[in-house]
């Protein structure tokens, strides 16, 4: 008898997934402003933290990460304030994927999304309000940071 992964038990594998990644890339010397790497666990730390949008690091990240790790965490607090469920809908709604039965259950049981709305009316509302927020935050901080220092780093900042 075939054993079927339930859709609590594929978030489970999902966020693991996502967070063994971000550790492995987290790792590479390049990820590093040092260019000596990081330690896996306090990367994988790193990693999850982000993904679950804690916040916390056992490194001082603005110092220890070069930009493109800075940038790799980003994408996985991303990831993870969105739902990396959404992230996939998307991905998968771009793509021209119709979901299953099945996949619509995984998708409203990680959301807690009421079962009467369309998920790709839902996940392009998420999505368009998310970046609507963080553009309107991201200018307002930037004007905030520009009689400090220039334009590049004060959008960075």
């Amino acid at each position: 008898m075939k054993k079927r992964i339930t859709p609590v038990q594929l978030l489970l594998i999902g966020y693991v997934v996502i967070a063994l990644l971000g550790a492995l890339i987290l790792c590479m010397p390049f990820s590093s402003q040092d260019k000596n790497g990081t330690s896996f666990l306090d990367a994988l730390f790193t990693s999850a933290s982000a993904l679950s949008t804690t916040g916390l690091g056992v490194v001082d990240t603005g110092t220890h990460y070069s930009t493109f790790g800075q940038i790799v965490i980003l994408i996985i607090i991303q990831i993870g304030g969105l739902g990396y469920m959404i992230f996939v809908a998307f991905i998968a709604i771009a793509a021209g994927y119709r979901f299953s039965l099945n996949g619509k259950q995984i998708f409203n049981e990680s959301i807690a999304r009421p079962g009467s709305l369309e998920i790709k009316k839902f996940v392009k509302a998420v999505i368009f309000f998310t970046l609507a927020f963080e553009i309107f935050g991201a200018l307002i901080l930037t004007i905030f940071f520009l009689d400090k220092q220039n334009f590049i780093n004060a959008a960075y900042s």
